[in-house]
């Protein structure tokens, strides 16, 4: 995986998100449990994988897995109130640390693109 295709998959979340809080969602809901870990999406294999195999003796790397596993959490945490039923703004989600940590992750592969795909 390249670093746009890393960040798109990502960005998806978002997406989903705002989707399954709406209640327009075609398709279902993750399990929160399995949306907790942050080896259970294409980004978390990834890095995992192919980019542990690359990138590990990198600082920026050993951030970025730890905002991802962060992310995770937090996203899980967001899923578990919507599916109680909790209606949340779109502001609700946009000040979230589910939120936060994911423009945390996008930047901080946005930073290994500029370093490492020349």
């Amino acid at each position: 995986m390249k670093f746009d295709e890393a960040i798109r998959v990502h960005a998806a979340w978002k997406l989903r998100f705002t989707l399954l809080n709406d209640g327009t969602a075609s398709e279902a809901a993750p399990d929160p449990a399995v949306l907790a870990r942050d080896n259970a999406c294409d980004l978390g294999l990834w890095l995992h994988s192919e980019a542990k195999a690359k990138y590990s003796s990198d600082a920026d790397y050993e951030a970025l897995v730890q905002s991802h596993a962060k992310f995770h959490k937090a996203a899980a945490e967001v899923l578990r109130r919507i599916l109680s039923g909790v209606k949340l703004t779109p502001e609700d989600l946009e000040r979230s640390e589910y939120a936060k940590l994911s423009l945390e992750i996008i930047r901080r592969l946005m930073s290994m693109k500029r370093k490492y795909e020349r």
